[in-house]
């Protein structure tokens, strides 16, 4: 599934294109699930970032990125050749249950592009 998201962002963000791609890939045991923003700016190089969100605990490994929810968990790989990664804590977020601690998982790419791509790769978790 794709979808062009260049309008939920307002005319200074200098989008010319950004299509998120969202590719489930059915292979046993567990499958996997493929996500690939494609970017393009209309007027020269940008800073890019594709943000993830969880309340989970977040576990950090060389090539990946772990999330523990209540319920499972999640491995997310990326290519840490183009890709670099920070985590953001938003602390005591408050919501209808009461407040909670937020972490951001902020991808981007090492270097400021005009257009590329951030691919992110999820899958069940076996570290559980």
């Amino acid at each position: 599934m794709s979808i062009e998201l260049k309008g939920a962002y307002p005319p200074e963000a200098d989008l010319q294109s950004l299509v998120r791609t969202v590719t489930l890939h059915r292979e046993a045991p567990d499958g996997w699930v493929e996500l690939v923003d494609d970017f393009a700016y209309a007027s020269g190089a940008h800073p890019f970032e594709s943000v993830l969100t969880t309340f989970g605990d977040v576990r950090i490994e060389a090539d990946s990125v772990h999330v523990q929810g209540e319920k499972g968990a999640l491995q997310i790989k990326y290519d840490a050749n183009t890709v670099a990664f920070r985590i953001q804590k938003v602390e005591k977020v408050d919501l209808a249950e009461g407040e909670k601690d937020v972490n951001l998982i902020v991808f981007s790419p090492i270097d400021e592009q005009q257009s590329g791509k951030v691919r992110l790769a999820f899958y069940p978790d076996s570290h559980k």
